[in-house]
């Protein structure tokens, strides 16, 4: 969809919200403020209007938006840990697609420096491993998502494929193992399946001034309940680099699943499975960034530093040289 077409749906919910017409609300039209947009969705700021505050608002034009407001709901019913929230929902309109919360302001977490200095994020592990708790207990079943699975797996032979140049051919038949013990171990072995985030990571964790917010939920799906963990624990891996230390990333997983609390044991072969595709998945995201000549020199630097750690981790664990922190959660 072009962005001129987006932003006429982004304008009908604006007026919407207002309650305005066109002519009446035009001046105020102007000043909507766009901050991100992809094929999928479009995100920024209405401005006040007569009695209506300013907010954030996010307009989908794919299949995403019920994933977006089951999750938001689902959050939303939880009771309270003090200091982790999620957003404030001002208004949600399925008609146009569109979910609107209270504006905020957030500490950057995201740039890369400031992933580099991620002492200086100040994240309490502990509690946002209660919050994953609750949220993943709110809703369990047993049924298999074969969505979800089918799509892991296909990202999973995709990003091998891709990356194969990084590793021996040697290394690349181990990872072909590693999917289809996975794939035998769903198909034989019990698994805990749960609501999920199915992005919860730094990038949609943000913190204003003392408190945590929990955003983004449109990969909100039924997974299994290791998912969410061996996801954010991967992707802080990171942590374990110079300048921090190994025991500085150890300590990061040991709260974060310490606040989750006990685990019941997932089958080894799915915890390893989703470990390669999330590790298969930062390191192609390393190596695209380290090479986009948009991106600021120091940026670039930084991923360069990581994609070159990341594989030779990665290969470690392929060698059996290497216990990543994130498959500790299986063990009892």
């Amino acid at each position: 969809m072009e962005i001129s077409e987006q932003l006429h749906i982004v304008h009908q919910t604006a007026l919407a919200y207002w309650e305005a017409d066109p002519e009446q609300a035009s001046d105020n039209l102007q000043k909507i403020q766009v901050i991100k947009r992809t094929r999928g969705k479009i995100m920024g700021f209405f401005p006040v209007y007569k009695q209506h505050p300013a907010v954030f608002f996010k307009v989908y034009f794919s299949g995403a938006f019920p994933y977006e407001v089951d999750g938001l709901q689902a959050a939303l019913a939880l009771p309270q840990i003090d200091g982790i929230e999620v957003a404030n929902v001002v208004k949600i309109m399925p008609e146009f697609q569109a979910i609107l919360t209270a504006k905020r302001s957030w500490v950057d977490t995201t740039t890369p420096l400031k992933r580099f200095f991620v002492r200086s994020l100040k994240m309490d592990w502990d509690k946002l491993g209660q919050w994953l708790r609750m949220f993943h207990d709110s809703r369990i079943e047993q049924n298999q998502n074969n969505h979800f699975l089918r799509r892991k797996f296909e990202k999973t032979e995709r990003l091998v494929s891709t990356l194969h140049g990084l590793f021996s051919a040697d290394q690349v038949d181990k990872m072909q193992a590693v999917i289809e013990r996975g794939r035998n171990a769903f198909e034989t072995e019990a698994v805990d399946w749960v609501i999920s985030h199915g992005d919860f990571g730094l990038d949609n964790i943000k913190r204003s001034k003392d408190t945590l917010e929990v955003i983004d939920f449109e990969d909100c799906r039924m997974a299994p309940r290791c998912f969410d963990l061996i996801n954010m624990i991967t992707r802080l891996e990171y942590t374990g680099y110079f300048p921090h230390r190994l025991k500085f990333y150890a300590h990061i997983a040991d709260q974060l699943l310490n606040g989750y609390g006990g685990i019941p044991g997932s089958p080894e072969a799915v915890c390893n499975f989703f470990y390669l595709l999330i590790k298969l998945d930062v390191i192609e995201s390393y190596r695209r960034r380290s090479s986009t000549s948009d991106d600021p020199l120091m940026n670039r630097l930084v991923y360069q530093t990581f994609l070159r750690r990341g594989t030779k981790t990665m290969i470690a664990w392929l060698n059996g040289d290497y216990s990543p922190p994130a498959l500790s959660l299986n063990q009892p």
